[in-house]
């Protein structure tokens, strides 16, 4: 592969990212993802109504992740569910705002409850890393608990301050108000010190290599345990949408797939979404996401794969219309029932 000199600059500077992630901390500008404001008295009942996750035990500050499926336990989406003070906030996958509020409209029958798309009115930061805390703590004198909820008040900004901890990545939630945004974001480089931007292919790269689904995976081709998402269902809850599929396949082994990090020779374009992987000649998953950039060895891709068939090392295949491409099977993440 012959890289050109903005190639092995931008190259570079993923890397350069990718470390900062792993042994400190760097600061992402997330506000593509999705925002819910959801009001009224019924609202955390039918949000825990339709989910997968136990959202009656969520006190005011505190949150919780949660996945929405459809009656055949096929993804809708992955929302985090922010228990603010007067309102609840749900933080979608990218994308998906609009999905998810008419999806659960859809199942609003009597109850009090109101959803309204709020994605224009904030912006949204994650600062990640081992050492984010500490950047946490220097900008905002507190560091939240995992799933705690603060609003600070900033140069007379409030400011939604949230920490969690999912696919083992500790992650902060930053998010103000889009006017504020320049205020904040010079808080957080001044007061933060040394604070590392993440840009886009980093955080995808990222993403990858944790196992963290996207709206790439979140989609209803897929149910939860086979993207990653076994945590985010309780075992002990009551009926929820798609709950009696999902049982099923727990009680009974059914998980058929799972998810892979492979690493391919070549950049694969997905413009028309997920494209099959083959081993050999046969068929035995999906390949999802791939980022542009490459890192180390190759181009780092997610993909959702036949668990019967697959296993680490295995080289599986694209085949497109213009090229052919070659990917190694570096990683199985878990699909099983907590």
């Amino acid at each position: 592969m012959i890289e050109n000199p903005d190639q092995s600059s931008l190259r570079q500077s993923v890397n350069d990212e990718l470390l900062a992630a792993r042994d400190g901390a760097v600061l992402i500008h997330h506000s593509s993802a999705g925002k819910i404001r959801v009001t009224g008295a019924d609202a955390l009942d039918l949000l825990h109504r339709l989910s997968t996750n136990d959202l009656l035990q969520l006190k005011p500050n505190s949150s919780s992740s949660t996945v929405f499926v459809t009656d055949k336990g096929r993804i809708v989406d992955l929302a985090h569910v922010l228990v603010l003070p007067d309102h609840l906030l749900l933080l979608t996958t990218v994308g998906q705002e609009s999905k998810l509020r008419s999806w659960i409209a859809k199942y609003t029958i009597t109850e009090d409850i109101q959803l309204e798309i709020v994605s224009k009115e904030y912006v949204h930061y994650l600062i990640i890393g081992p050492e984010a805390p500490k950047f946490v703590n220097s900008a905002f004198s507190i560091v939240p608990k995992v799933n705690e909820i603060y609003e600070v008040n900033v140069e007379e900004r409030t400011i939604i301050l949230n920490r969690r901890n999912e696919f083992n990545v500790d992650t902060f939630d930053i998010l103000c108000r889009s006017q504020d945004a320049s205020v904040v974001h010079a808080l957080l480089l001044q007061k933060g010190g040394y604070l590392r931007t993440m840009h886009q292919a980093g955080y995808q790269h990222s993403r990858i290599t944790n196992g963290i689904p996207s709206e790439f995976e979140l989609t209803d081709r897929f149910n939860p345990y086979e993207v990653n998402l076994q945590h985010l269902i309780s075992p002990t809850k009551g009926c929820y949408i798609g709950q009696e599929v999902i049982a099923r396949l727990d009680t009974y082994q059914k998980v058929q797939r799972r998810l892979v990090e492979l690493v391919f020779d070549r950049f694969v374009p997905l413009l028309d979404g997920p494209v099959p992987l083959f081993q050999d000649s046969e068929e035995v998953g999906l390949l999802t996401s791939v980022v542009e950039i490459p890192h180390l060895d190759g181009f780092a891709a997610l993909g959702v794969v036949r668990k019967d068939k697959v296993s680490t090392g295995d080289t599986l295949q694209v085949h497109r219309e213009s090229f052919d491409a070659m990917g190694i099977v570096i990683r199985l993440f878990c699909s099983d029932p907590q």
